[in-house]
């Protein structure tokens, strides 16, 4: 009975992450699922030291890619409950980057894991035939009604409910779009001026460059006025119910943590008030940093913008009567 069980939630989650299913949500469940993956600490030696981490990380938190199936998601193949390859593809730098990740999930309604069965999964995902002129990144998942810890570390857990919460419930309860139908770029202009003046901006970038331009009208803003400006709690509803109260923070490039990101003074849950790695949640190249204090400072700022809170943030902005100077145009070539 139990394995008759099995097979149906494992049908369910697999006719959810496939694009091509009648649920009409296309690719976005297969996205939030990997934003969702992209959270878990996978182990090096499966993914390479550029595994969820980055540039990569962040494309995959905004959903800024392209996703096929390379092979069909199929249930109980050889043994394994849910098996498929994935094709990502983006643009990096004006060239066309491409990532292939066989991705395996051990689904688990009760009881434990077979002993060595995520080790013996592992080889599936790894040995997969590599795909010239792309980057192979394997993924397997144990999914479980409670938290676990997989046998392999290679492995990660994602429960029932983060499953239903992070991948199915966004796009039930809310009505969400899914990704691949909000496809607008944006341009972002100073009395005129473009602020990045090279191509059409994704909403993070148009995000930042917004500050950027209320900072060249208003050049010796400080830190805290910045803050004050743009407030956390009525812009950026992902940051302000998770993880940090301010959308800024002062940039402190002398202060490396040993993984080479500069350290935030606070950070989410359990942890808040300790040290933590400004790693993934803020822009930190040089020209997305913010000029603050006359530009004798630099701030950083978050990176992720959903469409709601981007569109809560060009509200403000058209509230506020900073429309006068900063101008936010749609790229019509890029919307749909």
């Amino acid at each position: 009975m139990e394995s008759k069980i099995l097979i149906h939630h494992s049908a369910f989650i697999a006719w959810w992450l496939d694009p091509k299913s009648e649920h009409g949500f296309g690719n976005a469940p297969l996205k939030l699922f990997l934003r969702l993956a992209a959270t878990k600490s996978f182990g090096e030696a499966t993914f390479g030291a550029d595994g969820f981490e980055g540039a990569f990380y962040t494309r995959v938190l905004e959903g800024d890619y392209n996703v096929a199936l390379l092979e069909d998601i199929e249930i109980d193949k050889d043994g394994v409950d849910i098996w498929t390859v994935l094709d990502l593809s983006y643009e990096e730098d004006g060239d066309e980057d491409r990532r292939i990740i066989p991705v395996v999930i051990e689904n688990k309604i009760s009881g434990k894991e077979d002993k060595g069965l995520t080790e013996r999964y592992l080889n599936a995902v790894t040995s997969y035939p590599r795909v010239e002129n792309a980057e192979q990144m394997p993924m397997g998942i144990l999914l479980t009604e409670e938290p676990a810890e997989p046998s392999c570390n290679q492995f990660d857990n994602i429960t029932y409910q983060e499953f239903w919460t992070f991948v199915v419930e966004p796009l039930v309860s809310n009505g969400l779009k899914p990704f691949n139908e909000d496809d607008c770029k944006y341009i972002v202009s100073h009395n005129g001026k473009a602020i990045f003046p090279d191509k059409p901006l994704s909403r993070s970038m148009a995000a930042c460059a917004i500050f950027k331009a209320y900072l060249e009208e208003y050049p010796a803003t400080t830190l805290s006025e910045l803050q004050k400006a743009f407030p956390c709690e009525d812009l950026n509803g992902y940051y302000c119910d998770r993880y940090y109260s301010d959308l800024f923070y002062e940039s402190k490039p002398d202060e490396i943590g040993e993984s080479g990101y500069e350290v935030l003074p606070r950070t989410a849950g359990d942890e808040l008030g300790s040290l933590a790695e400004a790693r993934f949640d803020f822009h930190l190249a040089d020209d997305r940093l913010l000029p603050i204090e006359n530009g004798s400072k630099k701030a950083m700022c978050v990176k992720r913008w959903s469409k709601s809170d981007f569109d809560r943030l060009v509200s403000y902005v058209h509230a506020k009567g900073y429309d006068e100077f900063i101008g936010i145009d749609a790229s019509r070539s890029s919307c749909r």
